[in-house]
C-alpha cells in the first residue's frame, strides 16, 4: 500500500504524494511514442519551440521533461545520461459521480470498470479493487490532488519490455494564509526511480520538509511470472 505525509488535521484530507504502479507488455507503438517524446524533449531544451508541445493534450508537459535532460546534460556533460528521461501525461478519471481531469488527457483511469486506458497507445491494465478505492477515497476530498502520470519503460525477467504507468497524486495545504511556501521538486529522470523533495521557506528560514526515493519493483519476481504475464496495478510506498 502507499504512504503520505503525515495527516495534517484530525478528520481532514492528508497531505503528501502518492504513486500508483500498473504495468502491462509494452507494444511497439508504446516504444515508438517513448522515442518521439524524448526527440522532442531534447530539441524543445536548445530551441525552446512551442511547436513540440502540440497537441497539449500529448505534449504539455514536453517543456519540465526537456527542463529535466536540459539539468542532467548541464551536470553530466553526457547526452546518453540526459535522454534517459521518460514522458509525463495528463490524466482523467471516470467514476460514477461523473468525471475528474481535462476530457481530452490521453491516460483514462476509469473507475466505474477499474480499468486504465491509455487509447492512443492501444493499453489497457486492471486496476485493483485497493486501488480503485484508494483513488475513489482521493477523488472523493474536498481538496482534491493533482495528477499525472508518468510511462517508463522496463524489462521483466524474462528479458520482455514493460511500460510502468506511475500514476502520481501530490496534495498540499493552501499556505496564502501565511508566509510559509513549499517548493516541490519531482525528478523525472526515472531510472532508479522517482524522487520527491520539498522546502519550506518562511522569510529568510527554509525547512526541508521531505525527501522520498520511490525505486522501481525489481526484476527478480519478473523471473516467476508466466509467459501469460498481461500486467498488474499496485500502490507504492516511498522508500519502501
Amino acid at each position: 500500500m502507499g504512504r503520505t505525509s503525515r495527516d495534517r488535521g484530525a478528520g481532514g484530507p492528508q497531505y503528501g504524494f502518492w504513486v500508483f504502479t500498473f504495468s502491462s507488455m509494452a507494444s511497439p507503438e508504446v516504444i515508438d511514442f517513448m522515442r518521439e517524446y524524448r526527440a522532442r524533449a531534447s530539441a524543445y531544451a536548445f530551441c525552446g519551440d512551442m511547436g513540440l508541445c502540440r497537441p497539449f493534450s500529448k505534449y504539455v508537459y514536453v517543456p519540465a521533461v526537456a527542463a529535466v535532460y536540459k539539468h542532467v546534460l548541464n551536470r553530466s556533460g553526457s547526452v546518453l545520461k540526459a535522454s534517459h528521461v521518460w514522458p509525463v501525461l495528463p490524466v482523467r478519471f471516470l467514476t460514477e459521480g461523473g468525471g475528474y481531469g481535462n476530457n481530452s488527457a490521453p491516460v483514462v483511469v476509469d473507475l466505474r470498470k477499474r480499468e486504465l486506458r491509455i487509447p492512443f497507445l492501444g493499453v489497457k491494465i486492471g486496476v485493483r479493487e485497493g486501488i480503485a478505492e484508494k483513488l475513489l477515497g482521493l477523488l472523493g476530498d474536498e481538496v482534491k490532488p493533482r495528477f499525472a502520470a508518468q510511462l517508463v519503460l522496463s524489462e521483466d525477467g524474462m528479458g520482455r519490455e514493460i511500460v510502468k504507468v506511475n500514476v502520481i497524486a501530490m496534495r498540499r495545504k493552501n499556505l496564502l494564509k501565511s508566509g510559509k511556501k513549499l517548493y516541490v521538486g519531482v525528478d523525472l529522470n526515472s531510472r532508479y526511480g522517482v524522487t520527491l523533495i520539498a522546502v519550506a521557506v518562511e522569510g529568510a528560514q527554509r525547512n526541508w520538509y521531505s525527501s522520498s526515493a520511490l525505486s522501481p519493483p525489481t526484476t527478480a519476481g519478473g523471473r516467476k511470472r508466466s509467459p501469460g504475464y498481461r500486467g498488474s496495478g499496485k500502490e507504492r510506498r516511498p522508500g519502501g
